[in-house]
């Protein structure tokens, strides 16, 4: 893990200035969750990105997320972690560290380096991601807000230079995506939404693929709410043998093969309309 302060700004190289001036030129729109992604993959490249804010005294709140040329995980991410895997995150207590002074601070992680067990496997494993490149500031309250790209399996690792990158449009990414979050009213609308219910996941579902047996819905909606296949199976009263036959079933009727796909197919769709769409 390395973690460092943003420095006094420096002159920015063209390539740096004309992304920032792109994520300026996007704060409002629609698309805004994927077009910033796309601008910030000029010079760093990216699978996905989230936007939250989390603490220890405030519910925890994504903002935005978006994929590039990569599998939409981020809802899948989002739904494991909000369920208390957040509580036990210490990867970013350093940017409330008194050293640091208020400062935005910019975290690196690779998967291995996570240390709670559980996060690391079900939220960057489960989904096929292997490093986390955040800016994060404190956001009031003892929150921190925090932007964070991700490398998938296969992307390789982010390389210094893409990081020297990184460190030159952090500010204006991070004040780009609060100017969004303010002039698009998005703050009110995803602190007062609540949680989606398995009752929301069955019916997306059920649009989906009617055709889905119960058992297959029930595993398919447990899987999108972030369960592992031992929860599943221990929720269900089956074993997890039966509980995986049930999502392979499920997945050729949907003609999906990998659990990614269907956080794609349902959950894509739905937090893309919550944050932009």
């Amino acid at each position: 893990m390395r973690a460092w302060a943003l420095s006094a700004p420096r002159p920015d190289t063209e390539r740096a200035e004309r992304t920032v001036a792109n994520l300026i030129a996007g704060i409002g729109a629609s698309d805004f969750h994927q077009t910033a992604l796309a601008n910030v993959n000029a010079l760093v490249s990216a699978g996905t990105w989230s936007v939250y804010r989390i603490g220890r005294r405030c519910r925890p709140v994504m903002y935005l997320s978006g994929n590039y040329n990569a599998p939409y995980v981020a809802g899948g991410c989002w739904r494991a972690y909000r369920a208390g895997l957040y509580l036990r995150d210490h990867t970013f207590d350093i940017v409330t560290a008194s050293g640091f002074s208020g400062r935005p601070v910019i975290c690196h992680y690779t998967a291995d380096e996570i240390p709670v067990p559980e996060h690391r496997d079900r939220v960057y494993r489960q989904h096929g991601l292997v490093e986390r490149l955040s800016v994060a500031t404190p956001d009031g309250d003892g929150a921190i807000l925090a932007v964070n790209l991700y490398r998938h399996e296969g992307q390789g690792h982010f390389s210094d230079r893409e990081m020297a990158f990184f460190e030159q449009i952090a500010s204006g990414l991070l004040a780009a995506v609060k100017r969004h979050i303010a002039l698009t009213g998005l703050e009110e609308r995803v602190r007062d939404e609540p949680p989606v219910s398995l009752e929301t996941l069955q019916r997306a579902l059920d649009k989906l693929q009617p055709k889905l047996t119960g058992r297959e819905r029930d595993v398919c909606v447990r899987l999108l709410a972030g369960m592992t296949y031992d929860a599943i199976a221990a929720d269900l009263g089956l074993s997890v043998p039966t509980v995986k036959t049930y999502r392979n079933r499920a997945f050729g009727r949907l003609g999906i093969h990998f659990r990614s796909e269907l956080f794609a197919l349902c959950l894509g769709r739905h937090l893309a309309g919550e944050h932009g769409d």
